[in-house]
């Protein structure tokens, strides 16, 4: 189930959790929309891009363009822009930097409006904004209220927390975006992602049931085998308890008791050994909740297995079996 889970959340990284909006030039889309995006408990993160501007190294005049956009953000620090110190420099990442001919952030870059702006970091793209390569993004301030006329934006690229809830997500967003013409709006998802990961996941899902189910089905008749086995070496036992007076009930309430001490025993600790295992390895480890469940279940299986064999240990006829030599 680790194993799972680190898959799906892979698959979730490499951007299935992504929504982007695309706008046409004077669609009203504005920057005051992170707000409204903001109060929404299924965003994990939300950010902006204004048109964007041609841009080249200052001191390579004629050399490479790359386009530069400002950039929106109630959460800058997600993509490592710290304070207000970057607010109207450049951020380039290291690709953009490549095309513009630096070998570090610095020196500056000028835009093709005649507008320079010094390069001050280097961008590190997250996934979902790799599509936007390369990159340069200039930071500009974004008001939380969302009532104020804000700055136009081109591109809205937002990140549901889960994958599972960008379906409702996407229904919702076209009701908080408040542009004044919906058709100059284009909404992209991830879709080959989303059906991969759904995919994924429950073949992942089924095989790991199934493989529980076999290894449970087998514990069951080895369980069995192994006590039916161990009756009929203690068969003289039994009997002799019964001639002393047990009763049936007694005899099966023993056997049943035995077997289950010893499967919570067996349970606990293979959990334990499995959980150690695990952590040693570095291979990924599902939640507590399932060590719980499986060493339950096992505890179970276990008990119930031992049902029949106490039955029929219950049922021997104690003058026969201490006639056995």
């Amino acid at each position: 189930m680790g194993i799972q889970q680190a898959v799906v959340n892979t698959l979730d990284d490499a951007g299935t959790r992504t929504i982007i909006v695309r706008a046409d030039a004077g669609a009203g889309l504005d920057d005051s929309v992170l707000a409204r995006l903001h109060r929404l408990s299924s965003v994990a993160t939300a950010v902006g891009f204004g048109d964007p501007v041609d841009a080249t190294n200052s001191y390579l005049p004629g050399g490479t363009r790359v386009a530069a956009h400002t950039f929106y953000s109630l959460s800058p620090a997600q993509l490592g822009i710290q304070g207000t110190d970057s607010v109207d420099n450049a951020i380039a990442s290291p690709e953009a930097l490549e095309e513009l001919g630096m070998a570090e952030p610095s020196g500056s870059i000028s835009t093709v409006d005649g507008l320079e702006y010094p390069v001050t970091a280097q961008l590190d793209v997250p996934d979902h904004l790799a599509f936007m390569e390369p990159l340069i993004v200039i930071p500009r301030e974004s008001s939380p209220d969302e009532s104020q006329q804000g700055e136009p934006l081109t591109v809205l690229v937002v990140v549901a927390n889960q994958a599972s809830e960008v379906p409702q997500l996407t229904a919702v967003l076209r009701s908080v975006l408040g542009v004044s013409d919906p058709e100059s709006v284009s909404i992209e998802l991830s879709g080959d992602l989303i059906e991969l990961r759904e995919l994924v996941d429950s073949q992942l899902a089924s095989s790991g049931r199934s493989l529980t189910l076999l290894i449970f089905t087998v514990t069951a008749v080895l369980v069995t085998a192994t006590l039916t086995a161990l009756i009929m070496l203690r068969r003289r036992d039994y009997g002799r308890r019964r001639a002393l007076g047990a009763s049936q009930r007694l005899i099966c309430a023993l056997v049943l008791t035995q077997t289950s001490t010893i499967a919570i025993v067996g349970s606990a600790a293979g959990a334990i050994l499995a959980f150690a295992v695990l952590a040693a390895s570095g291979v990924p480890q599902p939640p507590w909740q399932y060590f719980l469940a499986v060493a339950s279940l096992a505890t179970a299986i276990g008990s119930v297995s031992a049902v029949t064999p106490a039955v029929v240990a219950a049922r021997r006829d104690p003058a026969r079996e201490l006639r056995v030599p």
